[in-house]
């Protein structure tokens, strides 16, 4: 359990994070997708273990999934970048998976925000 003082800090770590990952952008210039930092928070989830999370962040820049398109090996390479300092910043899984949830939500609502439509899907005919 995460003390409530402790999730403030922990909130102005995920907006720093997300603000850094919001200002990188694909090679299309999109923002990097919010669900590229998903595969990291899943395999902490998965796993519990930091160490093999850091270990998947350095490689998903050369891994098949990054070759599928041309924005999401760069993107990766910025996670990389970016998540690595907070990966060996934080020993305890629990306040990590924090950050990476709260820095995915924020990089959505930011999105959201930037889109011409709010972030809402046009409907369904």
């Amino acid at each position: 359990m995460i003390r409530p003082e402790r999730c403030k800090t922990l909130i102005k770590t995920a907006e720093a994070l997300a603000g850094k990952l919001s200002r990188s952008s694909s090679p299309s210039g999109d923002p990097i997708d919010p669900s590229r930092l998903a595969e990291l928070t899943r395999c902490l989830m998965a796993t519990r273990d930091v160490e093999q999370t850091r270990r998947l962040a350095k490689r998903l820049p050369a891994s098949p999934q990054a070759a599928m398109t041309r924005s999401a090996a760069p993107e990766f390479r910025d996670i990389e970048r970016n998540v690595g300092p907070i990966l060996e910043q934080f020993a305890d899984v629990d306040e990590l998976l924090y950050v990476l949830g709260w820095t995915q939500r924020l990089m959505r609502t930011a999105e959201r925000a930037g889109s011409p439509s709010g972030g809402r899907r046009p409907p369904r005919r």
